[in-house]
């Protein structure tokens, strides 16, 4: 079946983010309760939702498990009853207060990319855009991360995201 999608309500607008559970609708456009233990508002979980296949990420870019607003990414994997089981937080590396890591995502195949506008390795919010790889039956391991070679303070890079066949698209 389909893997698209929609996030609805305030997991849409990240206007008071993901508490202990968020709906969102897939195509075929049945609905799913997404369920992440230790979730709280203002976490902005579904700023960014991407699914392919029996998986579905989700953004949480002002989650401050690491530090205030750094961002993780909350993954689900699809079960056999068709529901949406959680496996895992992500971080990205060098993520730290207002990162807003998780807030573009793109899902294909067993890569994920997530990006980080507001990370500074190179000067202020000049951001970043991580690379993960899908290892065996649900390990995620960073692989890159990505900055731009001309960075400047408050570029933003990694606002947007996407994958290709064989390119990442920042």
């Amino acid at each position: 079946p389909e893997t698209r999608a929609t996030a609805t309500g305030c997991v849409a607008c990240g206007c008071s983010g993901l508490g202990s559970a968020a709906t969102v609708t897939m195509a075929p456009w049945a609905k799913s309760t997404l369920v992440v233990p230790d979730a709280e508002l203002g976490d902005h979980g579904g700023t960014a939702v991407a699914s392919d296949g029996g998986w579905l990420a989700v953004g949480a870019s002002s989650n401050d498990q690491w530090a205030t607003n750094a961002g993780r990414v909350e993954l689900f994997q699809r079960t056999a009853t068709q529901t949406w089981a959680f496996k895992a937080h992500l971080a990205g590396a060098g993520v730290t207060h207002s990162t807003w890591f998780g807030h573009s995502l793109a899902l294909r195949g067993t890569r994920l990319v997530a990006g980080a506008p507001g990370q500074g390795l190179a000067g202020h919010r000049t951001g970043a855009a991580h690379i993960f790889v899908r290892q065996g039956k649900g390990l995620w391991q960073q692989r890159a991360l990505l900055t731009a070679a001309d960075a400047e303070n408050l570029d933003n890079f990694g606002a947007s995201v996407a994958l290709a066949t064989d390119r990442v698209l920042v």
